[in-house]
């Protein structure tokens, strides 16, 4: 041990501490008690005592007898003890004392040194202190009042020093140590005192190295009562559910060692740990107790204490120590094994609660084989006993804690899907620390890259690589933030992969850097499939700017979000660009119909998707063009719309193509007008619409020159071709001078040759038809002009009412029927058809 180097005293001072045996405290003790100090003489006039306090194992001090224990001179070794120098004690310079002493001992300190100062006796405490980091020691003091010739008191003088192993101190046990706080150690009683501590030194000990809780439990009932001399010790803990309390397989009987000898000499060997503090009596051993007291020990273990019940209940319900002078003679259920302790003799007994963070977690009890009233320091010594088995229980708890988070720590690295790693800072970031990945990862086993090897990581990094990596680190390093890259590894088997790394610089508290440390992992399958979706995304551009057709993406209110180069040409624009920034309502700007975009619009917001949709849209030039669009509407995952997108194409070609289709099959290519088979299909639509409606009914006139066949004759094919087209204008003349406008279901068709029909639909009447017929014949009362030639000619005119039909072809049947009955008659006329004329047909 170091040794305190000489001072020079000119006052009384008090000395300081350090971690020591017991048996140093003693010895000090007994040197101070040999001192003169006892009859007040000044410390500082002593010689040999300044020999003696330079080599104590702690400090010396005077101090001032007030509040503040204001210190007057404090050996140099303070600082060990307390943190603090001799200058800042000093006076109060920095902190006092008193500040020093635990809050809840410096009431107790007090008390006991004034009681001693007015006895004018020494004084021993055992008391804690905080220091100057927050640590808390248990500490153990003697000293005594310094006085004038008059007995007046002028100062404190002594020594304090560590009372026990700083590595034992808990704060239960500190608590229950203050033996001798309350009043000062008679020296007859010193003996005991020295025996408790020594046995509180040795218990400590015993149960620190203990390697669980209940071998703990059988060591503290093994020593107390061989120490204290007490029969039988056993332990109860609460049930898994913590309803009931439960015998612990931890017990001692004094009774047993008495039969171990008997035993041995039967050739039955005790257990190789017997005398060890945390052995547990066998079924063999328990079976050669005596009759009474093994009976007691079965009536135990079958026993269930509910809180409150039988003593071990109590002390579980009130967290307190309890003494029982004689059990055997206490009635249930205050003690419930009464007649099984007056059967084997066991009278005494007391029990004291093990507490772990609040919670009791063991109840101590303990019997004697005669009644002893209360011992107080007995009880005070088992509590501490038990409060120091409170404590291992939590350190057992953490280290059992720490133990299995390390195992879930490494096995948690192992199990990642790369590398945990470390590196020092060299050149080369040698690898001091790779997790079992390493090898998936790279093909190498951790050590065959952790140091100065052949083989480093830098050696695998890909070469075109390599210096990314390390301007990332570098970089990283400046800025003092962690780095992340990607690159390029080859495995041992000549792989190459890539790699993601995260790493932080790993700093002293100087700030310099000591190493890295980080984790890496594959990436080759994401670097693929990244390369695969690039070549998709080039791919895919390519047709969207390359495609013939349109492409879009638009917001539901009608502005673009992209467009592709086809559908800015399509419209008439030089670019995307010019397209989205001029066309931004695209309802009122593009459609040449605006309700063609609501109707849009509407078919996607039902459906989501809408196909072949074809508009008039309005070119950038005026000009207009027909297009077809192909869209469906963008949803999120909540059916949320986000976009419609979808494609469009010019079919403005197609359009007039399908429509001069449709002119050549459903128009007579000289007039113009609808032809028969056109003429057929709206009257079959006039039949189904009568069936369907009873107010509904329409008109059916049948129109044929009257001496066409002359003109042809006579003028030729030609002035006849001219004939029926001026012919043709004259019979849409007449429909619509008769009608405000020409009305989308009428119709005037040419069947061939002279014959025309027309299709008076949703008329009131006959007299409608017949107004149509009487002007046919006024319009052609005036001649009509061809080539030179002036022709005069009339029409005959069948008419037919819907009434009573079903067959288009019975209706044309039958207006042809009324045409040549108005030939019959004269000609240049009209006839309404009616039964009567099918039987003059006949």
């Amino acid at each position: 041990m170091e040794r305190l180097e000489p001072v020079d005293l000119q006052e009384n001072i008090r000395g300081l501490g350090t971690p020591f045996e017991m048996t140093y405290t003693l010895q000090t003790a007994e040197a101070l008690q040999a001192c003169p100090v006892s009859t007040g003489q000044s410390l500082s006039g002593v010689r040999p005592l300044s020999t003696l306090m330079s080599n104590l194992p702690g400090m010396t001090y005077r101090c001032r007898n007030d509040q503040n224990w204001t210190m007057e001179a404090v050996s140099e070794d303070c600082y060990q003890l307390t943190g603090y120098s001799p200058f800042e004690l000093i006076g109060n310079r920095e902190i006092c004392y008193a500040q020093l002493i635990h809050p809840d001992d410096r009431e107790q300190v007090w008390n006991a040194i004034q009681a001693a100062v007015q006895e004018n006796r020494p004084f021993q405490l055992v008391y804690r202190i905080i220091t100057a980091v927050g640590e808390e020691k248990l500490v153990w003091e003697q000293g005594c009042g310094v006085f004038s010739e008059s007995g007046e008191l002028l100062a404190l003088e002594g020594l304090i020093m560590i009372s026990i192993p700083n590595r034992d101190l808990d704060p239960h046990l500190a608590n229950t140590l203050h033996l001798f706080r309350d009043k000062s150690i008679d020296i007859s009683d010193r003996p005991r005192a020295e025996e408790e501590i020594q046995l509180l030194q040795t218990l400590t000990q015993a149960i620190s190295t203990a390697p669980d809780f209940h071998t703990a439990l059988s060591v503290a009932l093994r020593q107390v009562c061989e120490k204290t001399g007490w029969d039988f010790g056993e332990a109860w803990i609460p049930s898994s559910d913590g309803s009931v309390l439960e015998c612990s397989p931890a017990w001692y009987s004094s009774t047993l060692e008495l039969q171990v000898e008997r035993l041995q000499l039967q050739g039955l060997n005790q257990p190789a740990n017997f005398q060890a503090a945390n052995w547990y009596p066998n079924p063999k051993l328990q079976s050669e107790l005596p009759l009474s007291l093994r009976e007691f020990r079965l009536q135990s273990e079958m026993l269930k204490f509910a809180p409150g019940i039988g003593l071990p209940g109590r002390v579980w319900l009130s967290k307190q120590p309890e003494w029982i002078p004689d059990a055997s003679i206490q009635p249930p259920p205050f003690f419930m094994r009464t007649q099984f302790a007056r059967d084997c003799g066991l009278k005494a007994g007391f029990a004291v609660p093990i507490i772990s963070k609040e919670r009791v977690v063991a109840i101590l009890t303990f019997f004697l084989f005669e009644s002893r009233p209360k011992d107080k320091r007995l009880v005070e010594l088992v509590s501490a006993v038990a409060a120091h088995l409170g404590t291992v229980m939590q350190q057992k708890q953490a280290e059992a804690a720490l133990r299995e988070s390390q195992r879930r720590l490494a096995s948690l690295i192992d199990s990642l899907p790369g590398i945990v790693f470390s590196c020092g800072n060299d050149p080369a970031w040698s690898m001091t620390y790779l997790s079992e990945g390493c090898f998936k990862l790279t093909g190498y086993h951790s050590e065959e890259l952790i140091g100065d090897r052949a083989v480093s990581y830098d050696s695998i990094t890909h070469p075109e690589d390599l210096p990314k990596v390390l301007e990332a680190i570098a970089t990283a390093i400046t800025l003092l933030k962690p780095y992340v890259v990607e690159y390029r590894i080859l495995t041992k088997s000549g792989v190459e992969k890539w790699v993601w790394e995260k790493g932080a610089a790993v700093c002293d508290s100087a700030g310099k850097v000591l190493g890295l440390e980080g984790f890496i992992t594959d990436i080759t399958e994401r670097k693929r499939t990244e390369e695969a979706l690039q070549q998709a995304e080039a791919k895919y551009r390519s047709i969207f700017e390359n495609a013939i057709e349109g492409i879009f993406q638009t917001t539901p209110d009608g502005q673009y979000i992209s467009a592709n180069p086809a559908l800015a040409r399509i419209y008439g624009y030089e670019s995307p660009t010019e397209l989205m920034g001029r066309l931004t309502d695209i309802k009122q700007q593009l459609y040449v119909d605006p309700n063609r975009r609501a109707e849009f619009t509407r078919l996607l917001q039902e459906n989501d998707a809408v196909s072949d949709f074809e508009s008039a849209v309005s070119r950038q030039d005026g000009s207009i063009i027909w297009i077809s669009e192909n869209a469906r509407a963008v949803r999120d995952c909540e059916g949320k719309l986000l976009y419609y997108e979808g494609t469009v194409e010019d079919i403005t070609e197609r359009k007039r193509a399908k429509e001069h289709l449709r002119e050549r099959a459903f128009y007579d290519i000289l007039t113009g007008l609808p032809n028969r088979a056109l003429f057929m299909e709206r009257l079959s639509q006039a039949v189904e619409r009568a069936k369907q409606c009873q107010d509904f009914q329409f008109a059916l006139l049948f129109v044929d020159l009257d001496g066409f066949k002359k003109v042809n004759d006579s003028l030729g094919h030609l002035v006849g071709d001219k004939l029926l087209v001026a012919l043709a204008q004259r019979l849409l003349g007449s429909v619509r001078r008769l009608e405000t406008c020409v009305r989308a279901e009428d119709i005037v068709a040419r069947l061939g040759g002279d014959e025309f029909t027309l299709l008076l639909e949703a008329i009131d009447d006959l007299s409608h038809a017949t107004s149509i017929a009487e002007r046919i014949n006024r319009e052609l009362i005036p001649p009509f002009y061809l080539d030179g030639h002036e022709v005069f000619t009339a029409a005959s005119i069948g008419i037919v009412l819907s009434s009573g039909y079903d067959r288009p072809e019975d209706l044309l049947r039958d207006a042809d029927t009324a045409l040549y009955r108005a030939k019959a008659l004269g000609k240049g006329r009209y006839e309404v058809f009616d039964q009567t004329m099918h039987s003059s047909a006949r």
